[in-house]
This record gives C-alpha cells, sequence and structure tokens, in this order.
C-alpha cells in the first residue's frame, strides 16, 4: 500500500519534468526555426500572438493528456513484471523444495532409518545394476546382540548397529555398499573379492561408545560367497550366510562357559578403570 502512495505521488513529478523538458525543447526548436526563416514572433496582430504562445501552450497542454495514461500503462506494466517474477520465484522455491521431498523420499524408501545404510529393497536395487563383474557379498551379524538389548537396553543396541554401519562403511570405502537387511542382520557388497577376510577381521571385536563416558566391546560373525556376473544373488547370499553361521558355531563352541559370555562381551571401560 505505501508502495502504492509513493507511485501516486511521484507520478505528478515525472509529468511535470517531462512537461518542462517538453515545453523548454518546443520553445527553442520554434524560435531557433522563427530566427532561420526571418520571421518576427513579436509584432502586433493574431499571429504574432499565436507564434509566440504556441511553442509554449502546445506542449503544456499536449504533453500531461498523453504522458499521464503513458505513465500508468508503464506503472502498470513494471507492476504486473514484478508480480510475474514474483510469481516465477515462489514457482521456483516450489519446485525445489518438491525435488528435496522427492529426494529425501527416494532416500528414505532405500535407507534403514537408524543407521543410514541401504535397506533390503535399496541392496537388491544394487545387485541389480551392479557392475559386470565377479564380486563379493558378505554376511555380517552381530555376536550376542541379545545380551547387547538385555544388558545395556535398547538405546545401547542402537548405538552398537549404528557403529556397525559406520564400521562396515569405513571397510568398504568407495567400493563397495553397506545394507541393513533387518535386526542385527547386514550385508555388504564389494568389488574386492578378499573383502571377506578384511571384513572379519575388523569385526573381531571393536570398541562402541554409548554416551556418558560408557562404551562397549562387541564382535560380529562374518560369511561370504563369491558372486559371479550373472549368477543368483538369493544363492549366494544363502552361500555366504551359511559360512556366517559356521563362523558363529565355531565361536560359541570356544568359549568355554556360556554363562559368562555376556559379560565377556560387554566390558564396560568405566568398570575396567575402576
Amino acid at each position: 500500500m505505501m508502495r502504492g502512495v509513493e507511485r501516486r505521488a511521484t507520478l505528478p513529478r515525472r509529468v511535470a519534468l517531462i512537461v518542462a523538458v517538453s515545453v523548454a525543447g518546443s520553445a527553442a526548436f520554434c524560435y531557433t526555426l522563427y530566427a532561420i526563416l526571418g520571421l518576427a514572433i513579436i509584432s502586433s496582430g493574431v499571429g504574432g500572438v499565436i507564434a509566440f504562445w504556441a511553442p509554449l501552450v502546445t506542449p503544456l497542454v499536449v504533453t500531461p493528456v498523453v504522458m499521464v495514461p503513458l505513465e500508468r500503462s508503464r506503472r502498470r506494466s513494471v507492476d504486473l513484471l514484478a508480480q510475474v517474477e514474483s510469481a516465477r520465484a515462489q514457482l521456483a522455491t516450489e519446485v525445489a523444495e518438491r525435488q528435496r521431498a522427492q529426494e529425501r523420499l527416494e532416500y528414505e524408501v532405500r535407507h534403514d532409518p537408524l543407521t543410514g545404510a541401504l535397506n533390503r529393497r535399496g541392496f537388491f536395487e544394487v545387485c541389480q545394476s551392479r557392475p559386470a563383474v565377479p564380486m563379493t557379498i558378505c554376511t555380517v551379524d552381530v555376536d550376542e546382540f541379545k545380551a547387547v538389548n538385555d544388558t545395556m537396553g535398547h538405546m545401547a543396541g542402537d548405538a552398537v548397529l549404528c557403529a556397525l554401519a559406520d564400521t562396515l562403511r569405513s571397510c568398504v570405502g568407495e567400493r563397495g555398499w553397506v545394507a541393513r537387511l533387518g535386526g542385527d542382520e547386514f550385508v555388504v557388497l564389494h568389488l574386492d573379492e578378499s573383502a571377506g577376510h578384511a571384513v572379519g577381521t575388523r569385526l573381531a571385536g571393536w570398541r562402541v561408545s554409548l554416551g556418558g563416558g560408557q562404551s562397549c566391546w562387541v564382535s560380529a560373525s562374518v560369511g561370504s560367497s563369491r558372486l559371479d556376473v550373472g549368477a543368483s544373488v538369493d544363492r549366494a547370499l544363502s552361500a555366504a550366510d551359511h559360512e556366517m553361521f559356521l563362523d558363529k558355531r565355531a565361536k560359541r563352541v570356544r568359549t568355554a562357559d556360556r554363562s559368562e559370555l555376556p559379560a565377556r562381551l560387554l566390558r564396560l571401560d568405566e568398570a575396567e578403570t575402576t
């Protein structure tokens, strides 16, 4: 509203300036022409009066009649262009927001909300579009994960899962993908055929920070299988699962006293330092 008031106040000043310039230009042109033609504009009679006042009065009368509508039309055009530009900017913002929302939706559909790893759908989509080279599939399962939840609580269990996902991502780098298929079951798809050994070594035991000055040590069982070009992903997963369960069974056999296993897995740093 204030902008409209300012424009209405500016319009008379702009027209008055144009009128003044028109009058001055008309007088200068006409009087110069009279001089060139040798006409005496200061003379008696109607002709002399008309010759003197016509260059002054004509633009004074005609210019406002012509310029006021033109100026108003120009103002409307400027306002219309401003509205179009505002609408365009608003539309661009809405399109960008919708695109970001679409990208977030696509990300959420293909990723696990807790760990940020691929979910089952995202993993199988990657498998369908994988490079045409032999690859390795590794299945990973946290040892005694139930003991983590029962002893430390579900928040600690979530921290372990997130730490496992981060550790796996650091292992595969840019040459592989990490997915959480459900629960504490993770899978790695890697371009390196020796990835199974590297992942198994890394997950033999690592420290997980639980916050509040607490942390625990956990381990994971790992199985791996070769995935040839055109081979069935389900069969490779089954083979890796079988090897992973053999690894888990071997760990259980090596445990002399099962009743002490949770305490062995969940050694609190603060308890060890006291």
